[in-house]
């Protein structure tokens, strides 16, 4: 599997468990990846929210209806299982232990498309250090491709102290990353 296919995954979390589950239909269906969207919402602790949104379309009818029977067909337990597994081997770069807490998705058919979203709560991408707080998920890099975006939302009164790498955009205290290539995962400094 490529590296930067994997860096991709640390924001693309629904990616590579998706990735995972249409692998293991013998066929292998061909998809392309559409759209990604991935918002981390960071509060004062160590919890964060991500929402992940992908959308993968299909060049053949049956790949697609294969692939979302299958998505359909394992269990929420299972599901999560498999993401907090995966979070684990990605904490391994990290120098702190990124812990899963809640998680739910959802699949939906669109024509020649499927639509997943995740839902999940993760403890351990920021901390707090001598009265702020730092987001970081150690030495894991990212590849955003075309029509991905990765953002950060903190709370409206928060102080932003330092961002690395600046976003593409900003919009009060929500950072956005969005230009196609290699991002190291955005440490934030707030409080």
């Amino acid at each position: 599997m490529n590296k930067n296919w994997l860096w991709l995954i640390v924001i693309v979390l629904v990616g590579f468990f998706i990735y995972n589950i249409v692998s293991s239909i013998q066929s292998r269906p061909q998809y392309i990846q559409r759209s990604y969207k991935a918002v981390y919402t960071f509060d004062r602790s160590v919890e964060t929210g991500m929402y992940n949104w992908v959308v993968f379309s299909y060049s053949k009818q049956d790949d697609l209806k294969k692939s979302y029977e299958y998505f359909q067909g394992v269990s929420m337990e299972e599901k999560k299982n498999n993401y907090a597994q995966m979070l684990a081997k990605l904490s391994e770069q990290a120098d702190r232990k990124v812990i899963l807490l809640t998680y739910e998705s959802t699949a939906v058919l669109l024509a020649d498309e499927m639509e997943v979203e995740e839902y999940s709560t993760v403890e351990g991408m920021a901390h707090q250090e001598e009265g702020f707080w730092v987001t970081g998920f150690g030495a894991n890099r990212l590849q955003l491709q075309e029509n991905s975006s990765l953002s950060f939302v903190f709370p409206a009164d928060a102080e932003i102290l330092s961002v690395n790498p600046e976003p593409d955009e900003r919009e009060g205290n929500v950072l956005f990353w969005e230009t196609p290539g290699q991002l190291t995962f955005p440490v934030v400094s707030y409080r």
